[in-house]
């Protein structure tokens, strides 16, 4: 029998600002100023997060350039992974927290419209779905439109940056639309979780220990609000892995985090329960399931297919729809509401050099399905929770299952 292993919660809180650059090399930026990521890439934290687990093991890193690193009787560099790999390790998605409450990427099927002033009541919601098949490009798709017609939201927008609280997602994955009262109790602003701070900086001749003339660069750092953190859950550990790595994490607790190495504190702590909203229950009235990127997916190349193995087909009425399957589960997709793709770069550890770049869907994309097979919306909704696409094991796909009523 294989032996479970714990899984554990590792969470980072600032020391000092952050900085997580974008994709843009400094010298592309021109007179533009670098700004951050928010919030940090998985892979800026999963890559801290097994440095320091090698280091806590003494790793020789040189041997494990070569395959060779060994801790006892455990080879690291199956434990550790590589850049395409995560070994054994499983690590979940970046979660965002405030004090003990974590937060989730806004949907793109919630819109948002504000009238004057920033009270509540000037706030109005409404909800995107699968609308009447059209002619375009793509052929004869449904695209969204609002869920309620007459509802005025012109002026309205996807609030893409900002957050949702569990609760008010739950309502939107149960198929409810929000009132007024989301925008003040249900909603957390981007500007509310940090403050930005520009920054000028110098290029240096390391041989001549002088300033490179003419290479100035400006950056923009955070600096994230008291009640503000990040974590990332880890499974895979050894127990004995496991143990050196709390207990290295307990004797020093800071780690360097992100470009210009910024300090941050990390804690380590058993976790049983990952942070998901509330799965809904079906009431019957369904016509079918939507899906909720919960974090950046790998769906490789959406240029032909908004799915990873979805191949479009033509139905009797002429639409044209994507047929595939979930985790197993045979499905159709009638409508994809996704955000612009994001880039994401990073660090080659074993290499050296800068990783490739790739494009990921961004989080809070959203997807309308049918079962197929004759499975049901129940079983569908059995989806919540689980990754899809790939890379899934460095965090990459977690999903969040609703109501398409």
């Amino acid at each position: 029998m294989t032996e479970q292993l714990q899984s554990w919660q590792l969470t980072f809180t600032p020391v000092d600002s952050w900085y997580f650059r974008e994709s843009r090399p400094h010298g592309a930026a021109g007179g533009d100023r670098l700004e951050s990521l928010f919030p940090p890439p998985v892979k800026t934290l999963t890559g801290a997060i097994r440095t320091r687990l090698g280091d806590s093991l003494n790793v020789d890193w040189q041997a494990f350039r070569r395959g060779e690193a060994m801790w006892r009787d455990i080879s690291l560099n199956t434990l550790l992974g590589d850049n395409d790999s995560t070994g054994s390790l499983r690590f979940g998605p970046v979660q965002i927290m405030v004090g003990s409450d974590p937060l989730y990427p806004w949907p793109a099927l919630l819109m948002e419209k504000t009238g004057a002033g920033e009270k509540s009541d000037n706030y109005r919601y409404a909800r995107l779905q699968p609308g009447s098949v059209v002619h375009c490009d793509l052929g004869r798709v449904a695209l969204p439109e609002l869920e309620q017609k007459k509802e005025d939201m012109s002026g309205g927008k996807i609030a893409e940056k900002d957050y949702l609280k569990g609760p008010f997602l739950e309502q939107l994955l149960n198929g409810d639309t929000p009132g007024a009262e989301m925008a003040e109790k249900g909603v957390v602003r981007l500007k509310a979780l940090f403050d930005l701070e520009p920054r000028l900086g110098i290029a240096r001749n390391q041989a001549t220990a002088t300033v490179e003339e003419g290479m100035l660069y400006q950056t923009s750092h955070l600096r994230l609000h008291d009640a503000v953190s990040i974590t990332l859950s880890l499974a895979g550990l050894p127990e004995a892995v496991a143990d050196q790595l709390q207990r290295d994490i307990q004797h020093s607790p800071l780690i360097r985090l992100g470009a210009e190495g910024r300090m941050a504190a990390i804690t380590m702590a058993p976790l049983n329960q990952p942070w998901q909203p509330i799965a809904p229950k079906p009431k019957g009235d369904e016509q079918g399931f939507m899906i909720m990127l919960l974090c950046e997916g790998d769906f490789g190349d959406i240029s032909h297919s908004p799915l990873p193995g979805f191949n479009p087909t033509v139905t009797e009425q002429g639409q044209t729809v994507w047929h595939g399957e979930l985790n197993g589960m045979a499905a159709q997709l009638h409508t994809a509401m996704a955000g612009k793709p994001v880039r994401r770069g990073g660090w080659d550890l074993k290499s050296g050099r800068p990783a490739a770049m790739k494009s990921y869907v961004p989080a809070g994309s959203c997807y309308f399905l049918k079962p197929l097979g004759g499975a049901s919306v129940a079983d569908a909704l059995k989806l919540h929770g689980q990754a899809i696409g790939h890379q899934t094991h460095w965090g990459y796909g977690r999903i969040a299952c609703g109501l398409w009523r």
